[in-house]
């Protein structure tokens, strides 16, 4: 022990003799208290100080990592990643303040750990808790349970074939709007177009009302207030000060979050109220009703203000062809008017999760095939093949799943840029990983999916794109969880079979009307870059020209 810990003692020693008795009792609880603490949590010490780990700093650890922008964090812990992964570590460890966060590294560890640990982290807990009943972000594994089996159904085989046409008429709206963009050969971001595009589609299939934001600015309300909400979650993941509330209600951002989670909730119950009156119409027995959404709505087109939360409800025009996701779960018969807040919670997060994820996925996959020509001559005579040249055609379910190329490229897209980017689960009892560590019960686990698709040991040049990774013989030959763009274990992306039909159709659409070309702004795969939102956001360097391939009309 040197001088300098002696002389802290004897200071320390000298103000417990000047002190009263009351003082001494209170230090005394309180040294006591901190050493209770920090016993009830010796198993995450003695955890940490045998695993690998970035050198932290007493008390914050590796806190001051969250000084940087989002994309200078992600990128850190990508080369961390890949450094421990390089000496054959499984994974390694990092404090953020009191909190101990286990990043896993090994496909077989990462499936033990998400299939033994349901609950999202605590980092999920900063999103608005409008969004908290939902099946994505839900931290209470018994709710979670129970809407997962509810939602199973409308998941089905007989509900997704249905989408198709839904899917094919939304992307043909998209193909005739670039006529335009391929006429004037000039470059563009495609980002907001297929943004939009997508939204209208998963809006149809889970609500059952079509926005038509492609062509009515009034429709992209719901929109952008899904996207501030989220954001406000990410400013707040990404910035440690604002983990306060105190500090967050200080800093406006919750109350313009809050703003954005009451139009979220009004405009996703008056959706629910015309479900109703048209079920109620349907079987002869209409109710006038004096609420917001009724089906004067639809005869009006007029937007409604809701007096109560000073929230416009945005335009809703044309019913969906087929049955939404709300409307089937509604016609479950233990479904009351009582259930509408969780329903409405997990169509929300339905609604972005859909839009988010697929609209990311298709924006990259673009971007690779303009650069990639030779790939891109492959799905176009693919596509010629199976679907035919024209357009207009709007393909099958069946011959959505022969497009084997196709779903090749997605899956390459997808590798190099996953739409979620890490997945963070709690750690609520120790966890055996099965390779001779035990995850502390308190601990929180993080997947970094980016990290682990762009892992050489699993893909040789892993910056390259090279849909040939995906031929069967290719696949048996890597473990199974080391491509989990959708999750995996048993709290995996329930709509990944969704998504995929989704962009199989519109990239088919898309692809069969246009040749997609580079430009100067994104000439090669160094000009591709991206920043963190709750999913991956391509940088507006990312454009793409386009020569018609189709010259016929299109019946958009």
């Amino acid at each position: 022990m040197d001088s300098h810990c002696l002389l802290k003692m004897f200071k320390l020693h000298q103000i417990l003799i000047n002190c009263d008795l009351s003082s001494k009792l209170v230090l005394i609880v309180l040294f006591l208290c901190v050493c209770l603490y920090h016993w009830r949590r010796r198993s995450l010490y003695v955890f940490s100080w045998k695993s690998d780990g970035p050198w932290g700093l007493p008390i914050i650890g590796n806190t001051l990592l969250l000084t940087r922008s989002r994309i200078k964090i992600f990128k850190k812990l990508h080369e961390v990643h890949l450094q421990y992964r390089s000496k054959g570590s499984k994974l390694f460890k990092v404090w953020f303040g009191p909190e101990l966060h286990v990043a896993l590294l090994d496909p077989k560890t990462i499936f033990v750990a998400l299939n033994q640990n349901l609950k999202k982290a605590k980092s999920y807990d900063l999103i608005d808790e409008s969004l908290h009943a939902g099946i994505f972000v839900n931290s209470n594994i018994t709710q979670w349970r129970a809407s997962r089996k509810t939602i199973n159904g409308v998941f089905s085989f007989a509900v997704l074939k249905r989408y198709v046409r839904i899917f094919h008429s939304v992307a043909l709206i998209l193909v005739s709007k670039w006529q335009q963009r391929a006429e004037s050969g000039a470059s563009f971001n495609p980002e907001e177009d297929i943004n939009l595009a997508t939204f209208d589609m998963v809006m149809v299939n889970t609500l059952g009302l079509n926005p038509k934001a492609q062509q009515n600015p009034d429709g992209q309300e719901f929109m952008h207030h899904f996207e501030r909400v989220l954001e406000m979650g990410m400013r707040r993941m990404f910035n440690i000060h604002l983990h306060s509330d105190f500090i967050y209600r200080l800093s406006g951002l919750k109350a313009q979050t809050k703003f954005s989670a009451n139009y979220l909730m009004n405009a996703s119950k008056n959706s629910l109220n015309i479900i109703r009156n048209r079920r109620a119409k349907e079987i002869g027995n209409l109710r006038t009703s004096e609420k917001v959404g009724s089906a004067d709505i639809l005869k009006k087109n007029e937007p409604i203000k809701d007096l109560d939360q000073g929230v416009v409800i945005p335009k809703v025009v044309d019913e969906a062809p087929a049955k939404s996701f709300a409307e089937l779960l509604m016609e479950n018969p233990n479904y009351s008017e009582e259930d509408d807040i969780e329903l409405i919670s997990q169509m929300i997060t339905i609604i972005g999760a859909g839009q988010d994820t697929t609209k990311s996925s298709n924006m990259a996959t673009l971007i690779l095939l303009a650069l990639h020509p030779d790939v891109q001559d492959k799905v176009q005579e693919e596509l010629d093949l199976i679907l035919g040249p024209d357009p207009n055609s709007c393909p099958s379910y069946e011959d959505l799943g022969k497009l084997d190329y196709l779903e090749m490229v997605i899956k390459e897209s997808l590798r190099m840029f996953p739409t979620g980017l890490f997945l963070a689960r709690s750690v609520d009892e120790d966890c055996d990983l099965g390779d001779g560590h035990i995850l502390p019960a308190g601990a929180q686990i993080f997947v970094s999916m980016y990290s682990l698709h762009r892992d050489p040991t699993y893909y040789p040049c892993p910056d390259s794109f090279d849909p040939t990774r995906w031929t069967p013989e290719a696949v048996a030959q890597r473990p199974a969880n080391c491509f989990i763009p959708f999750s995996t274990g048993a709290r995996n992306c329930i709509g990944a079979k969704y998504a995929m039909l989704a962009m199989k159709t519109f990239l088919a659409d898309v692809l069969r009307s246009y040749r997609i070309l580079p430009t100067e702004e994104c000439a090669s795969m160094d000009d591709v870059g991206f920043d963190i939102q709750m999913t991956i956001k391509m940088n507006d360097n990312c454009k793409i020209r386009l020569k018609k391939r189709y010259t016929g009309e299109i019946h958009a």
